[in-house]
């Protein structure tokens, strides 16, 4: 890179011609599609799950539940609590329970509604303030600098408070996530996706079908998108495509539709800040204060990292001598 002059984009020839080749557009001879049975409930105990019929559908080539895994039954993440498939509790709206690969949509339809799944809803917690009370934390960042409650109380400063909050947000990236799974043949799979961190869908592939991380290759497809929503998110769809991939030995396209990519897929978390800021009479911040809550949802996937950051970017690009931030 040069000071001054232009940069050629290597991608961008092919993205003007409409030539770039996306998730949706690639194909491979004898690819089975897959879709998710999902679960309509915030909290349930799974009490009976029956694939029984749905594996006698016409058309339908594989159905994987949790014990079925060959693997971990485990994301591998900052903390190691989000599962491949729903063994035993379902924590949120469109958690996976089951998995079904077959050759045509219809298909995979009827296999995907002959599942039969009893749950016994449990309460959900879906607030932070009563996570909070509940004891359901993930992390809790500290920082502690000076003597912020000292310098709140001096007669010569000036205080703002308030309460601000953040709502979740959608991505909104052009292409749904997706992801296409083929056996190598020799034990092996790999996985062709639309994804930001491909060692991370490396590490998803590698836990729940217990291979080893030489045995899973990973090819990031051109991307459409993706503003930190295909960091974490990918890996699940990109686990599910290969664990079927390798039960039927064909490859298995997993192609979320916008819908279900809005419903199940990582948000801009929400967030709750109660800010206290002092400054001098000619303005200078002397001092602040910061109870700072992340809804990190269901598991934790990024969210430590998410709220790391959040708590020392707390006061912005100031310096601030006396300091006291919570964040949990």
């Amino acid at each position: 890179m040069i000071v001054g002059q232009r940069m050629r984009r290597p991608d961008a020839p092919d993205k003007v011609k409409g030539t770039a080749l996306y998730i949706e557009d690639l194909a491979f001879a004898g690819s089975l599609i897959a879709g998710v049975l999902r679960s309509p409930h915030p909290h349930a105990r799974i009490v009976d799950l029956d694939v029984t019929q749905a594996s006698m559908i016409p058309g339908v080539r594989a159905i994987l539940t949790a014990r079925d895994l060959p693997g971990q039954n485990i994301i591998p993440m900052i903390q190691s609590d989000w599962p491949v498939l729903a063994a035993e509790v379902v924590r949120h709206v469109g958690e996976a329970v089951a998995l079904v690969a077959a050759e045509d949509p219809v298909a995979l339809k009827r296999g995907l509604d002959a599942i039969v799944v009893e749950y016994e809803p449990r309460p959900a917690i879906l607030d932070m303030e009563e996570a909070l009370a509940a004891g359901e934390i993930i992390q809790h960042w500290k920082i502690r600098r000076g003597e912020a409650t000292l310098a709140m109380g001096r007669g010569d400063v000036v205080v703002v408070e308030g309460t601000y909050h953040t709502p979740y947000q959608e991505h909104a990236y052009i292409e749904p996530n997706g992801m296409i799974a083929l056996p190598d043949g020799m034990g092996g799979v790999t996985v062709h996706g639309s994804m930001q961190c491909p060692f991370y869908v490396q590490k998803a592939v590698a836990s729940a079908t217990g291979l080893d991380l030489n045995r899973v290759r990973v090819v990031q497809t051109v991307t459409g998108g993706g503003f930190g929503g295909k960091e974490d998110a990918p890996s699940l769809p990109g686990a599910h495509a290969a664990l079927l991939a390798l039960a039927t030995g064909r490859p298995v396209r997993l192609i979320l539709s916008r819908e279900e990519d809005m419903a199940v897929m990582s948000k801009r978390h929400p967030g709750r800040i109660r800010m206290r800021t002092a400054a001098t009479q000619d303005g200078h911040l002397i001092a602040a204060e910061v109870d700072y809550l992340l809804d990190g949802g269901a598991y934790a996937t990024l969210s430590p990292v998410v709220l790391f950051r959040g708590t020392v970017h707390a006061c912005g690009p100031y310096r601030v001598p006396n300091v006291r931030v919570d964040a949990r």
